[in-house]
């Protein structure tokens, strides 16, 4: 991450590129392991025994929020990882910037599908 004689010391921005994009796809299965254990309902006390039940409760509805948010968690991933491997040279911060971008969209995308019942 240091410039010797004009020239960028490369083993140290190689294995920062390697540990960010390591730990933005870590970060990215993690998210869509939890997306989709949450996705559909489980245990006795998931949804209420009436007929119909709430929306939240069908495998169907839940899943279309499961799906949206792999899709934008995986699109997210791929910004970030083309944006590190190709800036990184340049601004070695954008490696750290996109594993933190990954980590929040993944968190975020977690909640929405865990927690808001209107989007289910």
């Amino acid at each position: 991450m240091g410039v010797r004689d004009g020239k960028l010391t490369a083993k140290r921005t190689a294995t920062s590129l390697v540990v960010g994009t390591l730990t933005m796809a870590l970060c990215a299965v993690a998210a869509v392991v939890l997306i989709w254990s949450v996705a559909v309902p489980t245990g006795p006390d998931v949804c209420v025994l009436t007929y119909p039940g709430p929306r939240n409760c069908f495998v169907s509805d839940r899943s279309d929020a499961a799906v949206a948010s792999t899709l934008v968690l995986g699109v997210t991933f791929a910004v970030a990882l083309i944006a590190s491997v190709t800036l990184f040279r340049r601004w070695s911060w954008v490696v750290e910037a996109g594993a933190a971008l990954v980590f929040f969209a993944g968190a975020a995308a977690f909640v929405a599908v865990a927690w808001i019942p209107a989007w289910a």
